[in-house]
């Protein structure tokens, strides 16, 4: 019995120490407590632990932040600047030749089994960075945007942040 319970306590140490879910559903090991998105969709609010990358290759940065939310299905966000330079406002790519950003957006209801991809649709959508530190790669910002989903219905994402987001640089 001893053996049985000495067993059980280690299973469940290891169980617990090889989980990085947060209360928002997300995944993702973050290095800091506050790296943060959030916005409201539709009204409804959305928030996670959020992650991000840095890169350089062929004469220009690219800079992306993401989060994953598995509260209420699996919920899949993330904005890639192309051509970053920093603190700065960055519209839709292609709109301003060289940089911009891309939006990535993938919702799965668990219930219905159905799956939701969003898309930007006007050129007022906008990602503001508000704060970026070369030296730690640590970046802060804000967005809204007006999206369309696969049926064409517009929706609205608005009062969007991410917060203290550590860039990790890759090759």
């Amino acid at each position: 019995m001893k053996n049985l319970l000495v067993s059980l306590c280690l299973v469940l140490f290891f169980i617990s120490c090889g989980s990085n879910t947060t209360s928002q559903g997300n995944t993702h090991a973050s290095s800091s407590s506050n790296e943060s998105i959030s916005f409201e969709l539709d009204g409804n609010a959305w928030a996670t632990t959020g992650w991000g990358q840095y890169r350089e290759a062929d004469g220009r940065t690219y800079m992306n932040v993401n989060g994953t939310n598995t509260a209420n299905g699996m919920d899949q966000f993330g904005i890639k600047i192309h051509d970053f330079n920093g603190v700065g406002e960055y519209s839709p790519l292609g709109e301003s030749g060289q940089n911009g950003f891309v939006l990535t957006f993938t919702s799965l209801n668990r219930s219905t089994g159905t799956n939701q991809q969003y898309q930007v649709t006007d050129h007022t959508s906008k990602v503001k960075v508000t704060a970026f530190d070369p030296a730690t790669k640590i970046i802060s910002g804000e967005f809204n945007f007006t999206l369309k989903d696969r049926d064409g219905n517009i929706v609205p994402l608005t009062n969007g942040k991410f917060t203290d987001i550590e860039l990790q640089v890759v090759n």
